[in-house]
């Protein structure tokens, strides 16, 4: 999974994005696991409306 974020990262900045924001719910461990292996860092929460 994590390969195939970081090359949508790439894909993003190589036409023109300068910034990426992600999520995840607060129980899915193995998606926290792959924003912290891509290095992604905390933004804020966001509770659902």
């Amino acid at each position: 999974m994590k390969e195939a974020v970081v090359e949508a990262m790439n894909f993003l900045f190589e036409n023109g994005y300068d910034n990426v924001v992600s999520g995840y719910d607060e129980g899915n461990k193995k998606s926290k696991r792959v924003h912290e292996k891509i290095g992604f860092e905390f933004y804020k929460d966001e509770e659902n409306s």
